[in-house]
């Protein structure tokens, strides 16, 4: 692990180059490879080796890779205060183990992650693909990304716990927005523009989050379901009850799981109530091991399969009857996460038809005023379907890139 001072020189030499970038020159960002359609350059076969490298020329742009492999290390813990900063380079998985040391972690569940990582069908290539992948994923990338896991039904997203970010702008200036403390409202909330932003606000430098207590126990409730009436229908009570759920996350078969977190003994009483409420679907309790297979089972389905397209899609309950009619008709898996507050949608990477899937799924979001983002997979751009929200980010780009040196949405 490189010391800070090794840490501070990689940023000042970053801003630099930014600072004297030409007219043509333009700057994308990679972690740990995991997400590659979100690194926002057409030439995803370009890997990049050193802290700071050129690919070939000849390409419509002159595109310069930054890599935050050797950007790591935390910088701050205090478990006492439930706050760490860290390198955006720092691996989750080295993060996850100091916080598992004081008992605590973080709860929106970052990408690659199950409840326990190491568990899982070991000799399966999906779980193989993911522990892989797990190892390499940063939080650099888990912020840029805006990705979260099934504990943001409970704690809400990444968005919630961020408090500060150090990044370079597309000027070239370090800058710094938020504060390391948990209550603070002072200016304009930076980090959060961060989240979701993909490198085109900035180079992320550290970042700062909350983190939480680590529930002492975990149990499932299992709900079957013979078609999506059943599983709207579960899940529409689920999320109108006053229960208190880790999360709720449907199977491919349509089936729901319902976790529930905190003390081991009030957890079979927790779920005995919310079972008496929905008396009239098929459910079982899962704990153990097998209760730790099926989420592992889950993460691999979203993680383990680098050779498929992953499009994320935000939405509500009464987006996904039409949404779902039209996605059977393309051939294309689909599962709905946070109690159907997110659809992800996963087909095998055809190089010979993956432009036109993309541009028919693109199409059918269009319609519904739904928007995707491509995190796995070849795509022309990340953002598909309804762009609505493009002002906005052009007006936030002429901010904080006001010479396009890191790309657009």
């Amino acid at each position: 692990m490189p010391e800070s001072e090794e840490c501070e020189n990689l940023i000042q030499q970053w801003a630099q180059a930014i600072t004297k970038a030409g007219v043509g020159d333009r700057f994308y960002v990679e972690g740990g490879g995991t997400k590659p359609a979100l690194h926002g350059h057409r030439t995803h076969e370009a890997k990049t080796q050193a802290p700071l490298e050129e690919e070939p020329q000849g390409s419509e742009r002159n595109l310069i890779g930054i890599s935050l492999k050797q950007l790591t290390g935390v910088i701050e813990y205090q478990p006492s205060e439930f706050t760490i900063t860290a390198y955006a380079g720092t691996p989750i998985a080295q993060i996850n183990e100091l916080l598992a040391q004081h008992g605590q972690y973080l709860p929106y569940d970052p990408p690659f992650f199950s409840m326990n990582e190491t568990q899982g069908n070991a000799e399966s290539p999906e779980f193989l693909a993911r522990h892989a992948s797990a190892q390499r994923t940063t939080l650099g990338g888990s912020v840029a990304s805006g990705i979260n896991g099934p504990g943001r039904w409970r704690y809400g997203g990444l968005r919630d716990f961020i408090l500060e970010v150090r990044f370079i702008d597309g000027s070239g200036t370090v800058r710094r927005g938020g504060r390391r403390v948990v209550k603070n409202a002072a200016g304009f909330d930076i980090p959060k523009l961060m989240v979701g932003s993909c490198g085109r606000l900035g180079v992320l430098a550290d970042v700062t989050l909350k983190v939480f207590p680590k529930p002492k126990d975990y149990l499932t409730l299992h709900f079957l379901s013979e078609n999506l009436d059943v599983t709207l229908e579960i899940l529409s009570t689920l999320g109108s009850g006053p229960w208190d759920i880790d999360a709720i996350e449907t199977q491919l078969d349509g089936s729901i799981l319902v976790r529930l977190a905190g003390e081991a003994e009030a957890l079979a009483k927790h779920g005995s109530r919310i079972q008496t409420k929905l008396t009239k679907f098929c459910s079982s309790f899962l704990s153990g091991a097998e209760q730790q297979q099926v989420w592992a089972a889950q993460a691999d389905w979203l993680w383990g399969c680098p050779t498929h397209t992953l499009v994320k899609v935000p939405l509500t309950l009464r987006d996904i009857f039409e949404l779902d009619e039209e996605l059977s008709e393309l051939d294309v898996e689909r599962i709905y996460g946070s109690c159907g507050n997110v659809a992800w949608l996963r087909w095998p990477t055809d190089p010979e038809n993956s432009s036109s899937k993309i541009k028919r799924i693109s199409k059918v979001l269009k319609l519904q005023k739904l928007q995707g983002l491509v995190v796995q997979g070849p795509a022309q751009s990340i953002i598909i379907g309804h762009l609505g929200l493009g002002l906005f980010y052009d007006r936030l780009s002429k901010v904080f890139d006001p010479h396009g040196r890191l790309g657009t949405f």
